[in-house]
């Protein structure tokens, strides 16, 4: 179906270069990137989280990096943006098994520092026996992540 003369002139005014749009218009299509989520801007930095921290961090890669071209940019800030999320995960592993020692040490009634705990070794250990759903999904976490940052080899390498 060929376009009207309407839509032709329509076409040819919006093409004609940047034009300004009315505080209204602006407000009707700011959330337009949000109707499916995949356009939208990542919210990477969690509640809780130290947004300044990763700034540093990307700002630091960006900089090492120097990327010439948008495409390195992007790769710049995935590697940031993993980085990040490896971090993440590892927290959330020091976090499980800190409150599995709190809660065993609770439950047992011993009052003992745990960092001079000669029977650290012990705990940690039922700690990742009590879990290890949540641990081994993270170790799977923890790995896909890393593997964004090694190209897989061939077996002939």
């Amino acid at each position: 179906m060929p376009a009207t003369q309407r839509q032709i002139d329509a076409n040819r005014r919006n093409a004609a270069g940047p034009h300004k749009m009315s505080e209204a218009g602006k407000a009707a299509v700011r959330l337009n990137a949000l109707t499916h989520g995949l356009t939208a801007q990542p919210q990477l930095i969690l509640p809780g989280e130290d947004s300044e921290a990763y700034n540093q961090l990307r700002d630091t890669l960006l900089a090492d990096y120097a990327p010439a071209s948008g495409q390195e940019k992007m790769l710049v800030l995935q590697i940031a943006e993993n980085f990040w999320r490896l971090l993440r995960a590892r927290n959330m592993e020091t976090g499980a098994l800190s409150t599995t020692l709190i809660e065993q040490r609770r439950q047992l009634g011993v009052r003992s520092d745990p960092a001079r705990d000669p029977e650290l070794s012990g705990q940690l250990a039922l700690a990742y026996t009590k879990h290890d759903k949540v641990f081994s999904r993270l170790g799977r976490y923890e790995t896909t992540i890393e593997r964004s940052y090694y190209p897989r080899r061939s077996r002939t390498q």
